[in-house]
């Protein structure tokens, strides 16, 4: 179900609290297993030439497979290249025979390679459904990430019966696992909303509308570091992502194309080493979805106006030098990675460890003694003041740390400039306060000089922009395309 690997409460697998049409189930029935069967389903991620797995369907898809559960894959990234082993068709006649219990799918409300994905999803939700009616078996259609749960009571009036809020890997599993434990003549969509309802001390991190037709909506416990290391660093270590499928579709599709000036490594493989970004930028919700995910019901974003922030507390937690270490020599290992893309909102987000230095300490150690090779190379996505250092009373580059990352082998770096005008950079609709125009621009040079390729995030349509306003940030980002930037332009959107 950002990325989406949705998750809550680490229950407990050998929990007698088990449900059989909404009464306690007797003694002598407890260890009597029933079979059942899940479909996960993952977005259409747009990515253009840098298609990768999805990591969070796979990630549950695995944690399912590995506690025991049967499940298949429907991958429509994979579908649209051809390469996929489960296709739409195979879907909808699996469930006019009637195979499937429960669908899980990662759902969208962005704008995708031209298309309103949320138009997409639905229209599949309502084919697989009515393909589901011929055989007299409705699935029970669960959604999880970002999309489903900071809109959970528009998804669920639109065909979704259960949301996962958070990480999702053992909240879907445990919820699986309990209602293939009812008999199969009596699980229904009803009675595994009934079980829920009478589980809600137990089962944490679930949106859905009870018996009543009211929106339920149950916070997941925040996520500490003992399970961020165990989703994060130790279980992608357990099973087999298909990075080679994607890198041979990257191969086959993009030979011929210019990819900017970063340098383009196929074999690359993107991790995920923060538990979230701790800012509150104005255009951006990925930072609350853990958060949100840990608030009370009466106090979500989809009820608040203005900046729609919830008190959802949720403590930030990373994986270590050490570690990302550990995680990057797997990939080598194991796939043959030769390039690393930290997927974390904030790779260079500042912290008591200093794990950016201590990391690129490592990777110059590691090269030196040919563990790593020379020429591996890493990408990250970073806040323009992860690179700024107070000298006397004045901000100015981190020299130091800039050129650390690049000698380990950075060679491109995503910065969220957003605007290069200093009244909009703390406006509303950006809120990136504490540093200005000239700040990002000297971090940008800084980068340059040492040989990183910076990748500038720019925001077009700023509702506070004026037309001065724009063409201020229009000229500085062409000055920096020339310099040899790569410029990532998007127009602005609300997703608070």
């Amino acid at each position: 179900m950002k990325y989406i690997s949705n998750m809550t409460k680490n229950t407990n697998n050998n929990s007698s609290s088990k449900y059989k049409n909404g009464t306690a189930i007797k003694k002598k029935d407890m260890n009597k297993q029933y079979s059942g069967k899940v479909l996960l389903i993952t977005a259409a991620t747009g990515l253009g030439f840098n298609y990768a797995p999805h990591f969070g369907v796979y990630q549950i898809y695995n944690y399912i497979k590995c506690n025991g559960l049967s499940c298949d894959m429907y991958d429509r990234d994979l579908e649209l290249f051809k390469k996929a082993k489960i296709y739409e068709e195979d879907v909808i006649e699996s469930l006019k025979k009637g195979e499937y219990d429960i669908i899980g799918i990662n759902v969208s409300q962005d704008r995708v390679l031209g298309e309103q994905k949320m138009i997409a999803d639905l229209e599949l939700i309502w084919r697989m459904r009515t393909a589901a009616e011929s055989s007299g078996k409705i699935p029970t259609f669960v959604a999880g990430g970002q999309a489903a749960q900071l809109n959970y009571k528009q998804w669920l009036d639109l065909g979704i019966d259960l949301i996962v809020n958070g990480y999702g890997e053992k909240v879907f599993y445990d919820i699986c696992k309990r209602y293939f434990q009812m008999p199969q003549k009596t699980r229904n969509t009803s009675s595994l909303i009934d079980m829920i309802d009478k589980l809600n001390s137990e089962v944490c991190g679930v949106s859905y509308k009870d018996k009543k037709d009211i929106y339920r909506y149950i916070p997941s416990q925040p996520v500490d570091d003992k399970l961020f290391k165990e989703l994060f660093l130790k279980f992608p270590q357990k099973y087999e992502m298909p990075h080679e499928t994607f890198w041979n579709i990257i191969r086959e599709n993009n030979a011929d194309k210019d990819l900017g000036a970063s340098k383009f490594v196929v074999e690359n493989v993107r991790l995920y080493t923060t538990s979230h970004c701790p800012r509150r930028c104005g255009f951006c919700n990925s930072g609350q979805f853990l958060p949100e995910a840990a608030a009370s019901e009466n106090d979500l974003m989809i009820d608040k106006k203005g900046m729609r922030f919830s008190s959802g507390k949720q403590k930030l937690v990373q994986l270590d030098a050490k570690e990302l270490m550990e995680l990057v020599m797997f990939n080598v290992k194991k796939y043959g990675a030769k390039s690393v893309l930290f997927s974390d909102d904030d790779f260079a987000l500042k912290s008591k460890h200093h794990r950016v230095m201590e990391f690129c300490k490592l990777v110059m150690e590691y090269k030196s003694k040919g563990l790593m090779d020379k020429d591996f190379i890493f990408n990250c996505q970073t806040h323009v003041s992860d690179w700024l250092e107070t000298q006397g009373n004045k901000k100015v580059a981190n020299k130091k740390l800039i050129e650390t990352v690049a000698k380990a082998g950075f060679g491109s770096i995503s910065v969220g400039v957003e605007t290069f005008t200093d009244r909009i950079i703390v406006s509303p609709s950006i809120n990136k306060a504490g540093y200005k125009s000239e700040h990002a621009q000297e971090v940008l040079d800084t980068m340059i000089d040492y040989g990183i390729v910076p990748q500038v995030n720019v925001i077009l349509g700023v509702p506070e922009y004026t037309v001065e306003d724009l063409l201020i940030t229009i000229d500085v980002a062409l000055d920096f395309i020339i310099k040899g930037c790569d410029l990532s332009g998007s127009t602005w959107c609300s997703c608070l």
